[in-house]
């Protein structure tokens, strides 16, 4: 029988990925486009009525900047 630590929580036995994913998942399932480089990503409930009430716009015309864009961004700006 295999036995889990003591101690152990939820979170621990399964990785629960944080932030947006490019993939659908039962905790990921609001679709956010990003703004820089036109991707689909998905983000929790809480994300997703975070950027609905910042925005106030419709949930369809909701878009965010992915980290990979906001890393390309911050790299270009400390170049100038």
């Amino acid at each position: 029988m295999t036995r889990l630590k003591e101690g152990s929580t939820q979170q621990e036995r399964h990785h629960v990925p944080e932030g947006p994913t490019k993939i659908k998942t039962e905790l990921n399932r609001y679709p956010l486009r990003c703004r820089e480089c036109g991707d689909m990503y998905y983000v929790n409930e809480c994300d997703y009525h975070d950027f609905k009430l910042a925005f106030g716009a419709d949930p369809s015309e909701l878009t965010f900047c992915c980290n990979d864009c906001e890393d390309a961004g911050a790299e270009e700006a400390y170049a100038h």
